[in-house]
């Protein structure tokens, strides 16, 4: 009989467009079930031979867990005409202190790389984010904290101030350069990454319900809603920057991105032909526990 233990299914559906394959295409081979474990199998133990790799899971708290220290600069807000815009207008200024790339651990993601590559398996990383929101952004750095209901991860971030936006974008700018920048040898053990903005992969914006906060909030985080879409596609963006594109001077080979909360219904449909415009060798999406409005 196969185990299952700690791991779960994680179905990654491939997509390849044009008439030949594509080199850089995402192999059918990653379609099936990862690990969800800490990468503790035996690839050549029977009872897991049906697992594609390993997975490597980060927590953002862990990985970035105190606040840069050096000058302060200013961001502002979202453009004028944008949906984000009616919260936070483009002519307020938030005080954020840049990051250094020191600032991150990345030591777990690369005990995984190095697993992967001594067992001949491939691998794929995801980052928590969410409600694993570093505290020094709530307490150094000016960021609201929302209360949920939920019992076993109860505070949420105000994912549409600029500040956390700023520190999100560079975090995933880093997770970029972090994988991309692996002996070449290395990084053909990296199958994929998962793209996540919210709760857990499953991209509600927090579990439970909110405590003591104006009904206006719960519009502004409507899942299927304008505001909490573009938030998503905001990130999807930095995600293609720091995996996808190519840099002429960099030569980086493109890393291919998984999905959850993708498809054609009206609440997600903008969000869909967005990956599909902009994956052009084919993408990933999570099935099994994704969130439907």
């Amino acid at each position: 009989m196969k185990k299952l233990l700690s791991y779960c299914l994680y179905l990654t559906l491939a997509f390849s467009f044009g008439v030949e394959e594509l080199e850089s295409a995402l192999p059918t081979e990653y379609y099936g079930v990862w690990e969800r474990g800490p990468g503790d199998y035996d690839p050549q133990d029977p009872d897991y031979d049906y697992l594609r790799g390993l997975q490597g899971l980060g927590d953002w708290e862990l990985i970035q867990p105190t606040a840069p220290t050096g000058s302060a600069v200013n961001v502002t807000g979202y453009p004028a005409g944008t949906p984000l815009a009616e919260l936070f207008t483009e002519n307020e200024l938030f005080s954020v202190i840049p990051p250094k790339p020191e600032d991150y651990d990345w030591s777990a993601f690369q005990a995984i790389i190095d697993l992967a590559y001594e067992r001949q398996v491939p691998c794929f990383f995801r980052i928590n984010v969410g409600d694993f929101t570093p505290e020094w952004l709530y307490t150094e750095r000016g960021v609201r904290k929302f209360a949920t209901t939920s019992t076993s991860r109860p505070f949420y971030p105000e994912y549409y101030d600029p500040r956390h936006v700023y520190y999100i974008h560079a975090l995933i700018a880093e997770f970029g350069k972090f994988i991309r920048n692996q002996p070449a040898e290395k990084l053909k053990q990296v199958a994929f990454v998962q793209v996540q903005t919210g709760s857990t992969g499953d991209e509600k914006p927090w579990g439970g319900e909110l405590v003591d906060f104006p009904a206006l909030d719960v519009q502004y985080y409507n899942i299927a809603g304008e505001y909490w879409n573009q938030y998503r596609q905001n990130a999807f963006i930095e995600y293609k920057k720091a995996f996808l594109d190519v840099d002429p001077n960099e030569s980086l080979p493109p890393v291919f991105l998984s999905f959850n909360s993708i498809d054609t219904s009206p609440a997600y449909n903008d969000l869909w032909n967005w990956v599909i415009a902009n994956n052009p060798n084919g993408f990933g999406f999570k099935n099994g526990n994704g969130y439907v409005p």
